[in-house]
């Protein structure tokens, strides 16, 4: 099998991203580039020149629209509501034709992350408790994958995929407690898989076209406070020594 290379990897993710937004379009479906991508899209109009993913934001009623319409030869989208063993509380869109070999694991290969934008409590006290809950659930998904892969390591894992039916229950349980809140009948927005964090809607309410590399895709209007609520100085450049891909893409061949 072929090596995908740094650059080719950034090339297929970019043209996911067409690919979804040119499906949100005809299907009048709402997205939102997010985290590093958005960062990207406003200091260097493309990707972060050592990023190596896409991120999007997508409101959960449009993201289960996307999951249950969307159909291709070449791009399929995963997510622990629709595909069994699955173990994220976020979507992925993904290349086919690309698989990824990380350590002892045959898995999927290159996608975006699609993060889902629920509702959350207006009341503080149901926020703070909502909010710990799915912290709670977080911190066990993040054990139970550990010890996925400790067993793997040791070849006590029976298969090569990361399907894990407990880590995949307990995701859809995730799933369940975010969607108690409806992204459209509330003052208050969670990001799913993310860290539970309130926001207030109005960053989410409005967005306009911004150019990433060689288009134009959809940022929040409000993205300057967005940003600033995250990371802060988001226009300043890390030290150098921090300029590298977080995720890694060499372990990613095409089939």
């Amino acid at each position: 099998m072929k090596k995908i290379s740094f650059e080719e990897a950034k090339s297929i993710q970019y043209e996911l991203l067409k690919e979804i937004h040119s499906f949100c379009e005809k299907n009048n479906l709402t997205y939102f580039l997010g985290f590093g991508t958005l960062i990207g899209a406003i200091r260097h109009n493309g990707y972060i020149p050592w990023d190596d993913d896409i991120d999007i934001f997508m409101p959960y009623n449009d993201f289960l629209t996307l999951s249950s319409l969307y159909v291709s030869d070449k791009y399929s989208i995963k997510s622990c509501m629709k595909t069994e063993g699955y173990g994220s509380p976020i979507g992925r869109i993904y290349d086919n034709r690309t698989i990824s070999i990380k350590g002892p694991f045959i898995t999927l290969g290159l996608s975006i992350d699609i993060y889902p934008l629920f509702g959350a409590p207006k009341d503080e006290i149901i926020m703070r408790k909502h909010c710990e809950l799915l912290a709670k659930y977080d911190k066990w998904r993040r054990i139970l994958r550990k010890i996925r892969n400790g067993l793997a390591k040791y070849y006590l894992w029976p298969k090569r995929t990361m399907a894990f039916g407990l880590l995949h229950k307990l995701c859809v349980r995730m799933i369940n407690q975010y969607s108690k809140y409806s992204f459209d009948d509330t003052d208050y927005v969670i990001i799913g898989g993310a860290m539970p964090k309130p926001y207030d809607k109005v960053l989410f309410e409005k967005r306009e076209l911004h150019v990433f590399e060689d288009r134009e895709f959809y940022i929040p209007t409000e993205y300057h406070r967005l940003l600033l609520s995250q990371y802060g100085d988001y226009m300043k450049l890390p030290p150098i020594k921090e300029r590298k891909p977080y995720h890694g893409v060499d372990h990613c061949c095409w089939k």
